[in-house]
């Protein structure tokens, strides 16, 4: 394996890299930063690129901002010439109640990007996570949003309790014509809410989702047989859950998750950043740590090359961006 580091922000605060490759190779990363956590108003998405396979890196620039609101990118897709950015806004103040969501795409292999503009068909208030290509061809975006189910009203108070008035939903968007159209899909759901959802395609048709479950001690579960269309109720599993988010990889017919694999949802104790495998998606085997059990790592990111057999991963801890280049060999049951 290969570990370099993207960046040391030092004093300053970054979030949720993502990294995706382009088609001439180039390695982009993006991700939060700007003011001292988040949300903030003060929040940017700024980008980073490689050009030596991820042994360095250019200086971030900012690459979205907003004079009033924080902004945040949860997602960079690749499909034929181009690369989506899914983007977000969101007023501070009320804690990502007022989500918005845009789109912006580079047909120059990130050289430049367009200004955010809505999704077609109404898509909005969601947070788009990691998308995957189905065996139909198909592209799923699992997403999350907020339900508002008491304090209508956004007072100081409502700020403090924004988890208990602000539940969590999962479901997915799919598009069948390249993200011309967007149509929505599902509603999963539990007490303590369900977001940062990952989908994994495990045979066609059949697809698992793994979310987080808000301050449980395990993550949880729903499955669709019908190419997300319809999707069973909410299960808790038994993998652990630390209150943050997973990434789900599938690599020919290994199933590949990163998970902090500890129950502790203190944020600086998201410890035990491992890599597991399965043939089902169900059964994980461990393969490897991707740090020292006791070092506070979280957030994954991940995508895989085909062409020379390497999975990329990219984590973080809000002071530091690390990418390991993991050979499949290593991966193998």
């Amino acid at each position: 394996m290969e570990k370099y580091l993207i960046y040391d922000f030092n004093d300053d605060y970054g979030r949720e890299p993502i990294i995706r490759k382009a088609k001439n190779g180039t390695l982009i990363c993006i991700f939060l930063t700007g003011g001292t956590w988040e949300p903030q108003n003060k929040n940017v998405v700024k980008i980073m690129k490689s050009y030596d396979e991820g042994k360095s890196w250019t200086e971030p620039t900012v690459l979205f901002s907003h004079h009033s609101r924080g902004v945040w990118a949860p997602e960079m897709f690749l499909n034929d010439d181009k690369i989506i950015l899914f983007v977000n806004t969101y007023n501070a103040d009320n804690h990502f109640r007022e989500l918005q969501t845009f789109y912006s795409i580079s047909y120059d292999n990130g050289e430049s990007f367009s200004e955010p503009k809505s999704i077609p068909g109404g898509l909005n208030g969601v947070s788009i996570r990691q998308g995957i290509i189905l065996s139909n061809n198909e592209y799923l975006f699992p997403l999350y949003w907020g339900e508002v189910i008491s304090d209508f009203d956004w007072t100081e108070e409502s700020v403090k309790n924004y988890r208990s008035n602000h539940i969590y939903r999962c479901g997915v968007a799919i598009t069948n014509d390249k993200e011309k159209t967007f149509q929505k899909y599902g509603y999963i759901k539990s007490e303590k809410g369900l977001w940062e959802p990952n989908c994994i395609e495990v045979e066609p048709g059949h697809i698992i989702m793994y979310m987080r479950n808000n301050n449980a001690p395990y993550l949880g579960t729903s499955h669709s047989y019908d190419y997300g269309r319809t999707w069973t109720e909410f299960k808790q599993t038994d993998i652990p859950n630390a209150n943050t988010k997973i990434t789900l990889i599938k690599i020919d017919d290994m199933l590949v998750m990163i998970n902090n694999f500890i129950d502790n949802s203190d944020f600086d104790k998201r410890t035990h950043l491992q890599l597991f495998v399965s043939k089902d998606g169900v059964n994980w085997t461990k393969k490897l740590k991707l740090e020292n059990d006791e070092d506070c790592f979280f957030y994954p990111h991940a995508f895989y090359d085909d062409n020379n057999k390497i999975l990329y991963v990219v984590y973080e801890n809000s002071k530091q961006f690390y990418l390991q280049k993991i050979p499949y060999e290593d991966l193998i049951i």
